[in-house]
């Protein structure tokens, strides 16, 4: 909806060589964004795809040439995540010394256990982790690089649960009374998976209200912890989420924290997917109270562009902690009597053995833009995040399902200027010049201002219809009048057909919408040009865009 690729951008930033073609085409109230090349996906059916790649597995090897024309197969048939109309999932886009960071990882496969078999990587590994603590706002504690963010949180639930009841390690299951623990109707599921993977079960996770945003509500946490302890559990545990899947919310840490306080239980802050918000001075504040958290999972192969795998688990515990709840102390690995400082045998740490080197792609990364160009990607996905939400606002047929109103924000974003944002910005790089995904001479295009908006702004000039503010949640109704902007970088939407607009009053209507999900959502890989995500967490299926870490389009 929002723009074309680079050569597109490069005509129309009025660039030698261009010519003064339209950024959209238009045809009645449709809109036709740039043609993109290649797709995002050039989609099979799979028995057609496994007879193009001919995935047998044969005794006799084949010719150079015939394993690289199937690499090219591989890459022709694969999901470009790394697309700029690739929004399907919370990662995409990728970054060129992240990149590099993972290639030289590959090359000298090594396994991050031992100093002795590692030595860069341990000490990288360190200085990274600690650089991430220092931004949760700890000066001392603890820390690992993860397999994914679901492998962080089942890591914090184990450990909460064996600073509690140490005798679990030898012992099992034998040692422990019911346990509870808690979070958000809104979490990730890996809580439950852990928590079923632990041998704690899923009737151990109690799930806590969440308000109209999709934010644990503190009281109701509190009434739960009161009923486990009522019906004869322990509770340990409190999870909540700093950017949840879905809507991107994020729970009110201070609050929370409070409770956790109150009752000594472990707070524990899913924050794989909003973490890298710590890194903008302007957003930060989303995530006030993390520093009183015992432990924190955060992602930057999410929002940092930083690449699959890089998940950090984060520890405010300077005991040892990780050590004496995984570690065996193998005797032919973790000898003690090495000739150098056996602290810095990490291996223990982990339930792995082998462990992938992940901490060179983000400091590569983090060497070359530095923390001021990292914030200002962070900076710039907020941006493009409202950028979409006001196109979205403009067009017919489009209904968001949720807006922060400008009454409910700690901060609002002002309206745009008269002449709208736009993505052909001059600004831009050449085709020829290198550049990461978020260009750090790219401008947001609406920076915050200081101080809250008031209550009720005007629309914004150009606008095609009303600018819609607050509404209920997973009403697909039409919204009200308040300018507003999103809380983060999630963008949730209906796309409502002519036959169903201005029937939202009726009593099918959410049943008729849910119905048009489904054929979109089939069509839209096999068409193979934008990749979207479609959710059915809403009374009807809405569409997602994860937040626009690319250039702007469609």
């Amino acid at each position: 909806m929002l723009g074309g690729d680079r050569r597109t951008l490069a005509r129309a930033a009025g660039q030698p060589g261009s010519r003064p073609t339209g950024r959209v085409r238009r045809a009645g109230p449709h809109v036709r964004a740039p043609r993109v090349r290649p797709k995002v996906c050039e989609w099979k059916e799979p028995e057609e795809l496994k007879q193009l790649l001919d995935l047998e597995l044969r005794n006799q090897g084949e010719a150079s040439e015939q394993i690289l024309a199937r690499c090219r197969a591989v890459i022709r048939y694969s999901v470009k995540t790394c697309h700029p109309r690739f929004f399907n999932q919370l990662f995409s886009g990728w970054d060129p010394h992240a990149l590099a960071g993972r290639i030289v990882t590959e090359s000298l496969n090594t396994s991050q256990y031992t100093y002795e078999i590692a030595p860069v990587f341990v000490l990288m590994e360190e200085e990274v982790l600690k650089k991430l603590r220092a931004l949760v706002g700890w000066s001392s504690g603890d820390g690992v690089f993860c397999p994914g963010g679901s492998i962080s949180n089942m890591y914090a639930v184990n450990l909460a649960r064996y600073q509690r009841y140490p005798d679990c390690k030898q012992r099992g299951l034998r040692a422990l009374p019911p346990l509870a623990l808690f979070t958000s109707k809104e979490c990730h599921y890996s809580i439950k998976k852990g928590a079923a993977f632990l041998g704690l079960g899923t009737d151990s996770v109690r799930v806590v209200k969440t308000d109209e945003r999709g934010k644990m509500i503190p009281e109701d946490l509190e009434r739960q912890i009161g009923l486990a302890e009522a019906e004869g559990a322990v509770p340990f545990l409190v999870s909540a989420t700093s950017g949840t899947t879905v809507l991107g919310a994020f729970d009110p840490l201070e609050a929370i924290a409070d409770v956790c306080q109150r009752h000594g239980l472990w707070l524990h802050v899913d924050a794989a997917w909003g973490g890298s918000v710590l890194l903008s001075q302007t957003h930060r504040h989303l995530l006030d109270g993390i520093q009183r958290a015992d432990s924190v999972a955060w992602n930057p192969h999410k929002l940092l562009t930083a690449g699959l795998q890089c998940s950090a688990l984060l520890l405010r515990d300077t005991s040892n902690l990780l050590r004496r709840c995984h570690g065996s102390q193998a005797s032919y690995l973790f000898q003690q009597d090495k000739f150098y400082d056996v602290a810095l045998d990490t291996g223990d740490k982990v339930v792995q053995c082998g462990r992938r080197v992940d901490c060179l792609k983000l400091w590569l990364m983090w060497k070359a833009q530095g923390g001021q160009g990292l914030e200002r990607r962070v900076d710039q996905a907020f941006a493009l995040a409202w950028y979409l939400v006001e196109e979205l606002k403009k067009r017919e047929g489009f209904e968001l399902v949720m807006e922060v109103g400008a009454s409910l924000r700690s901060f609002a974003a002002p309206l745009p200027p008269p002449t709208p944002y736009s993505p052909y910005s001059p600004t831009l790089p050449p085709p020829h010049a290198p550049t990461t995904l978020l260009p750090s001479s790219l401008p947001p295009p609406y920076p915050p201002p200081p101080h809250p908006c008031p209550s009720h702004t005007q629309s914004p000039q150009g606008a095609r219809g009303p600018v819609r503010g607050a509404a209920p949640l997973h009403s697909p109704h039409t919204l009200s009048s308040c300018s507003s902007q999103p809380e983060f970088v999630n963008v949730c939407f209906w796309f409502v057909p002519p036959s169903l607009r201005g029937r939202q009053k009726c009593p099918d209507y959410s049943e008729r919408l849910a119905k048009v999900g489904a054929p979109l959502g089939s069509s839209e890989p096999t068409v193979g040009n934008c990749c979207l995500g479609l959710l059915r967490a809403v009374p009807a299926p809405c569409w997602r865009s994860g937040g626009l870490r690319g250039w702007p389009c469609s």
